[in-house]
């Protein structure tokens, strides 16, 4: 287990470099990832909530380290939120700011709200106000700039089942083109990737990155209860590989 790293490459730098401009598979874990952060929860506690270069946004017993369903090693983050929902997010600031901000963490979700509400997996906020997120809605992802909160639906949002999501959330600069990327198992999501003026159209406004909120939230009552896992969790400034299988 390599634990938790901040602050540079982590603790299972000086491996192999892998993968490459984000494609391919790294070993299980943080195995060989490059990364401002990498926790693969193997040297957390089970049955607390985790510790390291992060804060925990939920209410007690919501985020806590388990044992019953790890996509490596035998260790993830596991959260429970009974319906109608709330946030339960870790929170990451000591990473940032970041103009190029990457990630990829992998998910398993037992179930997804069937009332018409949105909810988030992850939400980065600007230095300037400006939320990117990544979601669902209606059984699809959903992708989101708020403000002025234009909406993009796409793929549906699998259930019962471990997937990787990497992203990219790249502010350009001033007067310069945004970037956005989504991709679930090494694919690129519908409409999850462009610079400057996405699919429909408009441009995403953004700014110098200063945090990232990765767990669950919605937006509205959750007609059902909320049932998420999360393992093998990086976070940088580059492209960070998928996991390979356990």
């Amino acid at each position: 287990s390599s634990g938790n790293s901040s602050g540079g490459n982590s603790s299972a730098a000086g491996s192999a470099s892998v993968g490459g401009a984000g494609g391919g598979s790294a070993p299980g874990g943080c195995v060989g990832v490059n990364s401002k952060f990498c926790d693969d929860f193997e040297a957390q506690v089970a049955g607390m909530p985790p510790k390291g270069e992060f804060s925990v946004d939920a209410k007690a017993g919501a985020v806590l380290v388990d044992t019953t369903k790890a996509f490596s090693g035998t260790k993830a983050l596991h959260i429970t939120t009974p319906k109608p929902g709330a946030t339960s997010f870790v929170k990451f600031t000591k990473q940032f700011p970041m103009n190029d901000f990457h990630g990829r963490a992998m998910f398993f979700l037992t179930r997804i709200p069937t009332a018409e509400i949105h909810w988030d997996l992850l939400d980065a906020l600007s230095q300037n106000g400006q939320h990117w997120e990544i979601g669902g809605m209606y059984g699809k992802f959903i992708f989101v700039v708020d403000p002025p909160d234009h909406a993009l639906t796409s793929n549906t949002f699998p259930t019962g089942k471990w997937f990787c999501l990497q992203w990219q959330f790249k502010y350009g600069g001033t007067n310069a083109d945004n970037t956005f990327l989504a991709k679930m198992d090494n694919q690129v999501l519908q409409k999850g990737m462009f610079t400057g003026t996405d699919a429909d159209g408009a441009k995403w406004a953004a700014g110098t990155w200063q945090n990232l909120n990765i767990g669950w939230t919605n937006y509205g009552n959750s007609d059902v209860d909320i049932e998420e896992w999360i393992d093998d969790l990086a976070i940088g400034d580059a492209p960070i590989p998928c996991p390979a299988g356990p």
